[in-house]
């Protein structure tokens, strides 16, 4: 069962907000048509149910520069970073995926964050190999 926003409308109304924090809302789902909130810099989901990386967080995209999915149950299945991971999110400056039950990181997943500053991928089961595979650390 999905629990999250039941309308968009609540988040849509406030288009110009930069700062977007739901952590510990006891959520596992959000919008995909984030997209209408343009000015999105920070989004912090930490500490919910998402059995994976939110569709709705990829919608923003470019204008993300921190993320943090940090103490969510991801599934073994949906336990990774897809290989075009990086590419959605090019002015991503802070990344936090601490104890999210990470198995692993495409390669590519990391190769265009440019201007990440800090990756917290702590408390994971990240196979090393996989880790410096995933490109320009």
């Amino acid at each position: 069962m999905k629990k999250g926003f039941t309308s968009t409308r609540t988040l849509c109304i406030f288009g110009s907000v930069q700062f977007l924090n739901l952590q510990k809302c006891k959520i596992n789902y959000i919008p995909e048509n984030l997209s209408s909130l343009r000015c999105v810099e920070s989004v912090d989901l930490s500490q919910n149910y998402f059995k994976k990386i939110p569709e709705g967080v990829y919608c923003i995209g470019a204008t993300l520069k921190h993320l943090d999915i940090s103490n969510n149950p991801l599934n073994p299945e949906y336990a990774y970073l897809p290989s075009n991971f990086s590419s959605v999110f090019p002015n991503l400056t802070v990344f936090q995926l601490k104890k999210v039950n990470l198995l692993r990181i495409e390669l590519g997943a990391l190769a265009q964050l440019t201007r990440l500053k800090v990756l917290d991928i702590s408390q994971n089961k990240v196979l090393t190999g996989t880790l410096f595979q995933a490109g320009h650390l």
